[in-house]
């Protein structure tokens, strides 16, 4: 609650407490004090002076002030929630981090949001890295994408990879995650899987397009391309007057203004390094703005997975830059809220004309102790094969056209300055390394690795971040410079770490509707403040467990670890493995390793389906579960099919389902209102029968009208027919 006061202050009530203001030579009443945070508090119904008081008693200490006096004279901070149409809000960079946010605060109605990219375009950018992305469409916490309504759109992009062995270095099979060797719930690892493979540049793309889209109709957001930031000025308070907005410098010339500013510019985030005082640039200021203008690393970039070097055309870096000069310091001269090398080179490429059978959706990891290799379908599927090339389901060919890129990592120990050394030397000489390494590797290997077309090729020193740290030093500049916290760090430049856990993409698309959520709420102080608290404390634990499997990963530790192998009874593994070990069964076998696998675990009698107990389904569940299916598949709602493929009975309840009048099934449904996405889900991921007859001898293929996306699901059924 706001009252103008006679003197032009503002008074703001919260149970009589006006904070730790008085007006002069007036008495002062002290209330109740509460433990922890040093200070009096003093109830007065106008306070015209910013005056804390002076030489506080040890009995006066309080926990907290949620709200003070707020001024609107003189040199006073005034504190409120941010305006939604008159705030201008600037973002640094066009990662997932920023993206995020920049949907979250236009779907919330902000109307002034502009996000600023050193790139020319959006195509400069190479295609990066494939990212594992949790699909957890019942919370929004969890399901950032969710959240501004692109889980589905990015589902559709899914590159499935359905399972994946675990091998040493000669083949031999050390563990499997995936469902060729029956399931307990039988349904044969059918339906939505938990995790969805994407390439970092098509969510991107889904993202970028869903913002312009968006902003087509509302008009308050654009990006800048082009725009390399060198500097920001961030003045605060200027007497007698209102906060002055904080003004951005870019290489190009131009400046921009923002009430707030948001670092999310990746790894080597230079808004964090000026925040923290670590920026090490030798750049001049421009000349009138010499005393107040914070001067950023000017070779500062969004490089993925924590890398350290600005590369230039021809892939070689052009000079040091900061985190190579920390690599030089002594351990004890270090900041432990910069960046800090893991001790982990990591080398990435992605295959062109390249097929096998141990990639075919799915992909395997090699361990040796010292390296870890791990591959990913990156591009291409059996469905788009299909349609593409017109390559049956299911067949595993080596000799036939496809449409399938693979993505690999090859990560291992290495010293800083030889991982900096290596990761500037080119492609070239990273490519000769990784084969160097993977020598007598089994295959595909070195076959997977020379088919990489070398401009996919680049590598990288594994940093990290520890947010705790970060946080700590924030909250004192936060303290000594109020104006600072109009600028606010998340994504990778606050909490960078290694790709082990697979996390790095989900924290980043989780800071935006964190903090939109946080501005809708609170003022500015406590918006900044409470967003960076409760971000680290949900990333710090991702960062160390990530840095943990970096060092379990390529230690000898992981040779001895019991991996876990899907679909046998978890006492019966070693049986297994060494029974597979003693018959030379491993990646050797490709396309036929999953059959012979199968046969020793039918023959030992280790599968869990042989002594599980079958769980009866409530009939009435199952029921109510295939009408859903038929509704859903009717109006094409392809995301509410997704989960209620997730749920118990979901599965057999879409494949069993048909219209009582008609013998309809979900995909004759699907199929007559001309869905396309929802036919194929339902071929490639429930596996539903593509010439199922309904009542009236009549096949999903026969019920197509000229609806919706018609011509394609007929190419698509006459393929399959």
């Amino acid at each position: 609650m706001e009252n103008e006061c006679k003197c032009g202050g503002i008074e703001i009530h919260r149970n009589h407490i006006y904070g730790l203001f008085r007006k002069k030579n007036e008495p002062l009443t002290p209330l109740l004090p509460e433990p922890h945070t040093k200070g009096i508090l003093y109830s007065y119904p106008c306070c015209t002076y910013n005056q804390p008081i002076q030489n506080p008693s040890s009995q006066s200490t309080i926990k907290s002030i949620e709200t003070i006096t707020v001024m609107t004279k003189g040199n006073k901070r005034k504190k409120q929630r941010l305006s939604k149409t008159c705030t201008r809000i600037s973002i640094i960079g066009t990662g997932p981090a920023s993206l995020s946010t920049a949907l979250s605060l236009q779907q919330a109605g902000f109307t002034s949001i502009t996000l600023y990219e050193r790139d020319a375009h959006f195509a400069a950018r190479k295609d990066g890295y494939g990212l594992t992305l949790t699909y957890n469409p019942a919370s929004t916490i969890q399901s950032p994408l969710q959240n501004i309504g692109l889980l589905e759109k990015v589902a559709r992009m899914d590159c499935p990879s359905r399972a994946h062995y675990v091998f040493n270095s000669k083949g031999t099979i050390l563990g499997y995650y995936g469902n060729a060797f029956g399931s307990s719930s039988g349904t044969g690892g059918q339906g939505q899987r938990g995790n969805l493979r994407v390439p970092r540049q098509v969510l991107r793309k889904i993202m970028m397009d869903s913002l312009l889209e968006r902003d087509q109709q509302s008009g308050c957001a654009r990006v800048e391309w082009g725009k390399k930031l060198v500097s920001y000025e961030n003045i605060g308070v200027v007497e007698d007057k209102e906060e002055a907005p904080i003004t951005l410098h870019f290489e190009d010339g131009t400046t921009s203004s923002a009430d707030l500013l948001i670092g999310a510019d990746g790894v080597r985030s230079s808004v964090i390094q000026t925040l923290l005082g670590t920026s090490t640039s030798s750049s001049p200021s421009p000349p009138q703005q010499q005393n107040k203008t914070c001067v950023l690393d000017v070779d500062s970039q969004d490089y993925p997975l924590g890398s350290n070097a600005h590369i230039n055309t021809n892939g070689h870096s052009t000079e040091m830059n900061s985190v190579e000069r920390q690599a030089t310091l002594p351990e004890k001269e270090k900041d432990p809220s910069d960046l800090s090398y893991t001790g982990i080179m990591i080398v990435l490429g992605i295959t062109q004309d390249f097929y096998h059978p141990l990639l075919d959706e799915r992909g395997f990891y090699t361990l040796d102790g010292t390296h870890r290799l791990f591959t990913m379908p990156f591009e291409g599927s059996q469905i788009s094969d299909l349609e593409q090339h017109n390559v049956p389901l299911n067949d595993s060919s080596s000799n036939i056209q496809r449409t399938r890129r693979y993505m690999w990592q090859l990560s291992y120990h290495l010293n800083h300055q030889d991982a900096i050394s290596l990761s500037k030397g080119g492609s070239e000489e990273l490519l000769k390394d990784v084969l160097q390494r993977t020598t007598g590797w089994h295959e595909p290997v070195q076959d997977m690795m020379r088919s990489t077309p070398i401009e996919t090729i680049w590598g990288t020193p594994l940093m990290d971040r520890d947010p705790q740290k970060v946080l700590e030093k924030l909250t004192r500049v936060y303290q000594q410079k109020m104006d600072s916290v109009r600028t606010v760090v998340m994504g990778d430049a606050m909490h960078c770490m290694t790709p082990f856990k697979g996390q790095g993409c989900n924290q980043s698309l989780m800071d935006g509707p964190l903090l939109c959520s946080w501005l809708e709420r609170s003022n500015l102080d406590a918006a900044v403040k409470g967003f960076m608290r409760e971000m680290v404390q949900r990333t710090r634990k991702k960062v160390l467990a990530s840095r943990e499997a970096a060092k379990f990963f390529h230690s000898g530790r992981v040779l001895e670890h019991e991996e876990s192998f899907a679909g046998v009874k978890d006492d019966c593994v070693k049986v297994l493995l060494a029974a597979l070990k003693e018959r030379n069964i491993g990646a050797s076998l490709g396309e036929s390793l999953d059959s012979r696998v199968a046969d020793v675990i039918q023959e030992l009698g280790l599968s869990i389906e042989d002594d599980s107990v079958v769980l009866e389904v409530d009939v009435q569940e199952y029921e109510n579960a295939k009408e859903k299916a038929l509704a859903f598949a009717a109006c094409g709602n392809t995301a509410e099919l997704r989960k209620l493929s997730m749920s118990s009975c979901g599965v057999k309840a879409i494949c069993n389902a048909k219209r009582g009048e008609t013998g309809e099934t979900a995909l004759h449904l699907a199929a007559k209102c001309g869905c396309y996405h929802t036919v194929k889900w339902l071929i490639s991921e429930i596996r539903v029968n593509a010439n199922v007859l309904d009542d009236e001898r009549k096949s999903p293929l026969d019920c197509i009208r000229d609806a919706g996306e018609a011509n394609q699901i007929v190419r698509l059924l006459t393929r399959l027919n």
